[in-house]
């Protein structure tokens, strides 16, 4: 870690080499191992290795965590047996020394003034800015709903199918399917109806037409005039069957 202090007396060298062994001591300390009962330590110190380096109140914290993960090695003169709590008081000792923390404190809000509040800044900026645009778009999103909602009950209605509550809850395929199964098989019987009497007058009409193809057309054979408004011939002819059937 590199040390930056903006000061009108320059930080003298005996410091500079106090806050270098001090640091070297940071990393010379043994991390715990157990996941458990050190799992506050661990916390702090898997945090900071992997975003910022240790410092001095990274190291308050950690004593504060080994005051009670090595509370059963303090006898009665209230010193700590445990080496792990040794080694991180001697580092706090070592950054009290000349007020040494107080230097690397300087550090810290001058690299906080410099660029971390400005990142943050920009951040905040970013995140806001992201915030609007996400609030445009619900809505944008709202208002599409709304519409397709009004087609959709415009189209039902078209339809003859009838839904309550469009607009707080779609109607599933399945009630949709239902509805248009029972309007088919109530309807269709009339609809053919309708299309066979529709039919039946243009029979002559029909007829008329194979005439005039086979008069004018050069070789105008059987099946081209079986196939000739095949399917409206078709329609008529299960017509006359039908009122064959029926006796009319």
């Amino acid at each position: 870690m590199k040390l930056s202090i903006i000061s009108k007396n320059p930080t003298k060298s005996p410091k500079i080499t106090s806050y270098k062994i001090t640091h070297n001591s940071v990393n010379a300390v043994n991390i715990p191992k157990n996941p458990t009962k050190f799992q506050k330590t661990q916390k702090i110190l898997n945090h900071n290795l992997f975003s910022t380096a240790i410092n001095y109140f990274h190291c308050v914290q950690i004593v504060q965590a080994l005051k009670e993960t090595e509370a059963d090695t303090k006898n009665i003169f209230g010193i700590y047996g445990s080496k792990r709590m040794k080694d991180w008081q001697e580092i706090l000792k070592l950054y009290t020394k000349d007020n040494l923390y107080l230097a690397e404190c300087g550090a810290i809000l001058s690299r906080n003034a410099t660029y971390e509040i400005p990142a943050m800044k920009r951040q905040i900026s970013k995140a806001e800015q992201s915030q609007l645009d996400c609030d445009k778009k619900c809505t944008s999103c709202k208002k599409q709903a709304y519409e397709y909602r009004e087609k959709f009950s415009h189209s039902a209605a078209t339809l003859g199918l009838h839904f309550e509550n469009v607009a707080e809850k779609i109607p599933t395929v399945a009630s949709v399917g239902n509805q248009l199964v029972r309007l088919m098989n109530s309807e269709l019987d009339t609809i053919f109806e309708q299309i066979v009497t529709k039919a039946r007058e243009l029979k002559n009409a029909v007829f008329y037409y194979r005439k005039f193809l086979k008069s004018s057309t050069v070789g105008f054979d059987a099946q081209q005039e079986r196939n000739c408004v095949g399917l409206l011939f078709l329609v008529i002819g299960q017509f006359a069957l039908l009122s064959i059937q029926i006796g009319e």
